[in-house]
């Protein structure tokens, strides 16, 4: 009588190795990092038009997993801010939701509207920060448009080129237990990495192509600001 197919049992390694599977980490993770982090231009080129695309790992599973990883760990210098190191007005800037006193003659009502979308952002971290993707992919469509890049391929250039941030974020935070002024230099590294991965990828080159960096990095600013302030303002007109 013929044996039925029976597949093996069910052990921790066989969690551990679906884990990897869905994000790719058996051989996309390492391979896209260091990639991305020493030769951008050429990583991301590869991707959008050779087969070596298979090789890494996706843009939006990175891009998810560096903003999770990265909100989970914000959220604990949160609660580690009454420490000596941390200040919690710092921990609440590095969440985007810094409390800000808008000064005298301001209506309570607008503060209040602040105030709620502050306490948005920190429960709803993870959304905010993708959102910034589309804005940035925008930014670089217009400042980049000789390239002829469509704007898919703009979501996945920034959807990497953030993520790789993010990873910085996270493997430097750390620092941030032991003082927060070398960490705040560190994550400025972070987007001086941006500016450079930008002038990488679109080929750029000297002054010129780090000004338009720059030039995406406060348009790109100045879109999802305005999202915010749209927010703010419905907000303020619903309470």
């Amino acid at each position: 009588m013929e044996q039925p197919n029976i597949p093996p049992r069910i052990s921790m390694q066989t969690i551990y190795e679906s884990i990897l599977a869905v994000f790719n980490f058996e051989k996309g993770f390492s391979f896209t990092v260091k990639n991305l982090l020493f030769t951008p231009g050429k990583t991301l080129s590869n991707y959008l038009f050779t087969v070596e695309r298979t090789k890494h790992i996706k843009p939006m599973n990175f891009l998810i997993l560096m903003i999770t990883i990265a909100t989970f760990l914000t959220l604990e210098l949160i609660k580690a801010s009454n420490s000596d190191a941390l200040s919690g007005n710092e921990i609440d800037g590095m969440m985007g939701g810094t409390t800000i006193n808008l000064g005298e003659g301001i209506p309570q009502k607008l503060n209040d509207a602040v105030g709620i979308f502050n306490n948005l952002v920190k429960q709803y971290y993870h959304i905010f920060q993708l959102l910034k993707i589309p804005f940035f992919a925008l930014a670089t469509l217009w400042i980049f448009r000789k390239k002829q890049y469509n704007y898919a391929e703009h979501l996945i250039i920034n959807s990497y080129i953030i993520a790789l941030t993010t990873f910085i974020f996270i493997v430097t935070i750390p620092v941030a237990f032991v003082d927060m002024k070398v960490f705040t230099i560190l994550i400025t590294g972070s987007i001086i990495y941006m500016f450079v991965a930008y002038i990488s990828v679109f080929d750029e080159k000297n002054w010129k192509g780090f000004l338009k960096a720059i030039g995406c990095y406060l348009l790109a600013t100045v879109l999802h600001t305005s999202l915010v302030a749209l927010v703010v303002g419905g907000i303020y007109l619903s309470i």
